[in-house]
């Protein structure tokens, strides 16, 4: 069986998660393309840049923003938690998304 472990993202598993991302952008059948894109009607050109390899670690180190990785194996990134800081003593879960291939093995092994 394989071990998930959750944690705070480093700036090597924000890139990670960022160039994971985009790759999954490519296919607007997926699932996160469908969420970001489509259905909130966010142009696509600005899902990418806030997704890029650039944007997502300069919004993870100015405090804004902390990202959690759900792992496989301590290796595989299965999705992420997204937590905005809005002042001092609040916080929001801003989002959490789990990648399309991991729900669907999730739900087998739960039917």
């Amino acid at each position: 069986m394989e071990k998930i472990t959750t944690n705070k993202a480093s700036q090597n598993g924000v890139r990670a998660l960022s160039r994971k991302l985009t790759e999954l952008l490519k296919d607007k059948n997926r699932q996160i393309y469908q969420d970001n894109v489509t259905k909130f009607g966010i142009p696509e050109k600005y899902v990418r840049r806030a997704f890029s390899e650039k944007t997502m670690p300069e919004t993870a180190t100015s405090g804004k923003s902390e990202f959690y990785l759900p792992l496989e194996n301590r290796c595989k990134i299965l999705g992420f938690a997204q937590m905005a800081q809005k002042n001092e003593s609040l916080a929001e879960l801003d989002r959490i998304v789990i990648f399309q291939k991991t729900q669907e093995r999730v739900f087998e092994h739960n039917s």
